[in-house]
């Protein structure tokens, strides 16, 4: 019993990883190639979502045109057009 908690404990550990949920979000959505990304994250979370949809973004070829990344904490942006 205690092995079945932990892993269901871990799975929903890993469920609401924000870079995560990102990745597997965009992965299920058309995005245009002749159309600019840009990119809104906002809250504690907004670092590690926008380094995944970054990522996701450059995986995928596409040119990502900028957006605002507002978070509690100061720190480096994932892209400079940020």
């Amino acid at each position: 019993m205690h092995e079945t908690l932990l892993d269901l404990y871990g799975a929903a550990l890993a469920a609401a990883e924000p870079g995560g949920a990102v990745t597997r979000d965009l992965s299920k959505r058309s995005l245009l190639p002749d159309r600019p990304v840009r990119i809104f994250a906002l809250g504690k979370a907004a670092p590690a979502m926008a380094r995944a949809a970054v990522a996701a973004i450059r995986t995928r070829g596409l040119s990502f045109a900028g957006g605002a990344l507002v978070a509690p904490e100061p720190g480096a942006s994932p892209h400079p057009a940020f």
